[in-house]
């Protein structure tokens, strides 16, 4: 696309890419988080240009990394409860890898406690917004939560509550965490590229960051992140130079690549000529 302005003329060319390899992404790593795409013939960046500016327009991708999982170490905890004759029994509660909530937790909790025998609802987990902290009802006098063990004090740390034992001498005892729980592992996701070596700055750092995705949907969803300032890198030093292929990775705040799940992302970023 061409159109005059007093400074002269630009042109706009935008581009899509996606991690998906049904559409030719191709070494894509295991976590699916990093791919490749490889021009059907070499691209050849405009050597008549003033300036060549890059503009990362939009991202899409899916908030599912997990908040909980055998990685972080923080999905087992000790657990004592009734079960269907009333008897006092413990049993290791292991929650599935997944991005959770306190509700969707709490559920998770309550398959685990039925599938060790225990009664449902013996512990339960919630969330109390006005707070922002993590209550647990423990429903009978001895049923107790325990994070008392080395392997335990991630699921305390996500909860926010010391690393002991909780006991219910009478049913209905609530505990209410001491510290603010830790659901939010991720703040934000980052763009990285081969495109240009000199990205965005990060905490004063160069860096291959091309763009970052805020995270405004709910856990498991969609992100369409159309950014209304786009971020936008000089690319003027392509002049005349070719590209064969591109890699793009989605990376979370702590540039580490993060596990996509499965799923597929995608950006879209448009080149600027300027003549």
């Amino acid at each position: 696309m061409m159109r005059n302005d007093r400074e002269g003329q630009t042109r706009y060319e935008d581009f899509l890419m996606s991690s998906n390899t049904q559409l030719g992404a191709v070494n894509k790593n295991s976590l699916g988080s990093s791919f490749q795409i490889n021009f059907d013939s070499p691209y050849m960046y405009d050597a008549k240009a003033k300036t060549i500016t890059m503009e990362l327009l939009e991202v899409e991708c899916f908030f599912n990394q997990p908040n909980v999982s055998v990685v972080i170490n923080n999905y087992r905890f000790e657990v004592t409860g009734r079960n269907n004759v009333n008897v006092l029994i413990t049993a290791l509660i292991s929650i599935p890898d997944g991005l959770y909530d306190p509700s969707s937790l709490n559920i998770a909790l309550q398959t685990e406690l039925n599938g060790a025998g225990i009664l449902n609802d013996q512990i339960v987990f919630t969330g109390n917004q006005a707070t922002n902290k993590i209550d647990i009802t423990l429903n009978s006098n001895g049923a107790e939560i325990n994070f008392n063990n080395i392997n335990y004090h991630g699921m305390a740390d996500l909860l926010g509550f010391d690393y002991i034992a909780y006991t219910a001498v009478l049913a209905g005892a609530v505990f209410s965490s001491t510290r603010e729980p830790t659901f939010n592992k991720l703040q934000y996701f980052l763009i990285t590229s081969n495109i240009t070596s000199s990205g965005t700055r990060f905490n004063g750092k160069n860096t291959s960051i091309i763009g970052r995705v805020l995270i405004t949907g709910s856990a498991n969803f969609q992100l369409i992140n159309e950014p209304q300032h786009p971020y936008s890198h000089d690319l003027t030093f392509m002049k005349g130079r070719v590209v064969n292929n591109l890699t793009f990775e989605l990376r979370d705040d702590l540039l580490q690549l993060v596990e996509t799940r499965g799923e597929n992302f995608s950006l879209r970023y448009r080149l600027v000529y300027t003549y």
